[in-house]
Formats: C-alpha cells, structure tokens, sequence
C-alpha cells in the first residue's frame, strides 16, 4: 500500500515507525519548512535516514505540493500533527483519500481534556478505556466549517 504522511515533529514519527515496521510499498512524508534556528524536524530526519522521500512546501495550497501528492499515486495520507492548511483539493488526491490524525483528538493520549471545547468531538474508534481496551484508533467528527457549526 502506497502511504503518503503529512506531519510533523515528534507525532508525525510515531505515525510514521509503524508503518516501516509494515509491509507497505511505498512511504512518503510532507513536513513543513524548519524555520531558519529551529531543531530539526524528527519526522523529516527519521524519513530521510529511513531512504523515505521527504517533500517540504511552504505552503500545501501551492500547486507544487498538488502535483507532488498526484505523482506519488498514493492509495491513502495521513495527516498527523499538521499544522499547514491542507485544501480539499490536497487531501482528496490519494485513491482512498485523507484521514486527519491529531494528538489533540487522540483520548489514548490523554492529551484531550474536557476543557477541550467543541473543535474536536473525538472518540474511541475500537476499543474503550471502561472495557480495558484500547487501539489507539480514534473517529473524529469534522466539518468544512471548521469549529462553527459544532457548537
């Protein structure tokens, strides 16, 4: 399977060493640009020493980037820690499209408080911490609109 991520820093690698542990085809990241004193993205520098090919545009808006998802023939991305707006037109390239993957929206993360507020009503996908199980998977529930028609 074909896996275009799109990430970035210390989430976007652990989204990414599963799947070098997997027997997937191909693998390809986009981070976004390290800024000019920064430390180096770990996503980025992992991809690398890996021979995984790493794209960095600043913007993901940029017809660059679209032609650049296009070519990989991606069956799937997966957008982890993204912080660069990604237009629809970006995420609906890949044959099965994008799934947005958040440490905010993970619950097996215990980074997601009440106090989160309504932009991102997340839940277990498989799994519960009341039966003891969890999978780290999570469903979130997003709308073009963004936070607005949510509350």
């Amino acid at each position: 399977m074909k896996i275009a991520i799109v990430g970035q820093q210390d989430f976007g690698k652990a989204v990414l060493e599963p799947f070098l542990r997997a027997a997937t085809r191909s693998r390809v990241c986009f981070c976004a640009p390290e800024k000019e004193g920064a430390k180096p993205d770990v996503l980025k520098t992992t991809a690398q020493e890996k021979g995984i090919k790493v794209f960095q545009f600043s913007s993901l808006k940029s017809a660059e980037a679209a032609a650049a998802m296009r070519g990989l023939n991606a069956e799937i991305g997966i957008m982890a820690f993204v912080l660069q707006f990604a237009p629809q037109e970006f995420v609906k390239i890949p044959k099965r499209g994008t799934i947005q993957y958040h440490p905010r929206c993970c619950r097996s993360t215990a980074v997601l408080r009440p106090s989160t507020g309504p932009s991102c009503a997340a839940t277990p996908g498989l799994g519960s911490r009341s039966s003891g199980r969890t999978t780290g998977s999570t469903k979130v529930r997003s709308s073009p609109k963004g936070d607005a028609d949510q509350r």
